[in-house]
């Protein structure tokens, strides 16, 4: 009796085991199809899509240093003056100083300066300036301003610059001197120009 009841438990175990085993084999087998079902379906080749590709190594420029002045290469200077916006250029042909300096020797010469360009053919350079350009420096005159006298740095035109504006009406003085202030008063430096100003000031 004890034989058959041990019999019976190791079938019951065995039965189990495989019942076990069953369920567990075909739940890898769905997970696998599922798997591959799901790479297939959605793989990005299938409908022709790319796949990201990683761009290329951007190519830095540099100056190359093998480059040098030639008696050819043409020099270009250019200064900038904040307070009056203006820009002087100059060109030369390079000099016997100059020929045969690299990039580096050009900014150990010109300390300060922007090199914009650098080749055999041209180089550029670019100095800013916190002041007034030479005209605008040494040059004055007198003018109208707002229906007054007025002080102006540069020459008489279009590109002169107001300093100040005096108190002096421009109806206030004789008409000769109306018609010279619309033309543009030179005057040489600080005196003259006092001096001006108060000759304008004794003829109202």
């Amino acid at each position: 009796m004890d034989m058959m009841d041990n019999n019976s438990g190791r079938r019951g175990l065995c039965m189990l085991r495989k019942c076990v085993l069953g369920a567990l084999g075909l739940l890898l087998g769905f997970a696998l199809s599922y798997s591959l079902y799901m790479n297939n379906y959605f793989h990005p080749l299938k409908y022709g899509a790319r796949l990201p590709v990683d761009p290329p190594n951007a190519e830095v420029t540099q100056t190359d240093l093998k480059i040098k002045i030639t008696p050819q290469t043409e020099i270009t200077q250019k200064i900038k003056y904040t307070k009056c916006g203006e820009e002087e250029v100059t060109k030369i042909t390079a000099g016997e100083k100059l020929v045969g300096l690299t990039f580096q020797q050009m900014q150990q010469l010109y300390p300060g300066w922007t090199i914009e360009t650098f080749d055999a053919r041209d180089v550029v350079l670019k100095l800013v300036v916190d002041d007034y350009c030479k005209t605008h420096s040494e040059h004055m005159f007198l003018g109208v301003h707002n229906d007054h006298v007025a002080i102006f740095a540069g020459k008489p035109g279009p590109g002169a610059l107001l300093k100040e504006e005096t108190n002096i009406l421009l109806q206030s003085v004789q008409p000769q001197d109306r018609l010279e202030l619309e033309k543009g008063i030179v005057v040489k430096d600080r005196s003259e120009l006092l001096q001006t100003l108060e000759g304008l000031q004794e003829h109202r």
